[in-house]
């Protein structure tokens, strides 16, 4: 009996298959050693064995392919395995310059939120001084305005009391100056039975006019008249007169600091 140094062998559907060179090689070696055995003791001593020893060399040689496209899917998964640490100590070296980028923005956003914080503290500090302000501005309006509504009262007031000293003040004139006209003419009948009285109102608004020297009507003095100063202070809510008028058509319009020369008939 010889065998082949390849030795062929048939799968389970019938197809012939080339063993593999390591199995090929064990598998001489086995047939060898069975010429030998056949040569010395003959064909019936390896007859049961020879089937058992070819079916145990197709497993080998099939476990050996099995193993051999493990090794192959080792390698592969050896490669993958080597792109994915690769790619882990690439994820790692980023994700922790991340966290430390991270760290950095947490400790300036910490700083910052520090900041705004005390200025807000700054600025609601300051709100209330401001508010504070206006309450104490709101309150000094109020007691302006109290403070003004006296005073107009008290300039009404003053004005009303000015006014009928004025009134009196004429009225005693007027009689005194009709007495005295009476007594020293008494034949003279042309003369109007009412004195017109005509006031020359000089302006001198919180002035020294009004304390100092005689005016410019003082000056001009008419012909057959005295002149009779008179200070008015009072207050007003109108305009001055700036020419002659009857001093009755013209008091109740006194409203500031005047000088009053009236002109009274000698």
């Amino acid at each position: 009996m010889e065998l082949d140094d390849v030795v062929l062998y048939q799968d389970d559907s019938g197809n012939s298959t080339m063993m593999s060179e390591r199995v090929s090689g064990l598998a001489s070696s086995i047939y060898r050693e069975f010429e030998r055995l056949i040569e010395r003791y003959g064909e019936d001593v390896v007859k049961e064995l020879m089937p058992l020893v070819v079916a145990v060399l197709e497993n080998l040689d099939s476990v050996f392919a099995v193993n051999q496209e493990h090794e192959v899917e080792l390698e592969l998964l050896k490669e993958d395995n080597e792109q994915l640490v690769t790619q882990y100590e690439r994820e790692k070296a980023l994700r922790k310059h991340t966290e430390e980028r991270y760290i950095v923005l947490e400790d300036s956003q910490d700083g910052e939120k520090k900041d705004l914080q005390s200025r807000l503290v700054m600025l609601e500090a300051h709100s209330r001084q401001l508010e504070r302000k206006t309450k104490n501005y709101a309150d000094q309006i109020i007691r302006c305005d109290e403070r003004e509504a006296d005073l107009k009262k008290e300039y009404n007031t003053l004005h009303q009391r000015h006014t009928e000293m004025i009134h009196s003040y004429m009225e005693h004139l007027e009689r005194t100056k009709h007495q005295h006209a009476v007594a020293h003419e008494p034949s003279d009948t042309g003369t109007s039975a009412r004195t017109r009285i005509a006031v020359v109102v000089t302006a001198a608004h919180s002035c020294a006019a009004v304390y100092g020297a005689n005016s410019s009507a003082a000056n001009s003095q008419p012909e057959g008249y005295s002149i009779f100063d008179l200070h008015c202070r009072c207050t007003h809510s109108g305009q001055c007169p700036t020419s002659q008028a009857e001093f009755g058509a013209s008091v109740t319009h006194l409203i500031c600091h005047h000088r009053l020369n009236l002109l009274i008939p000698v």
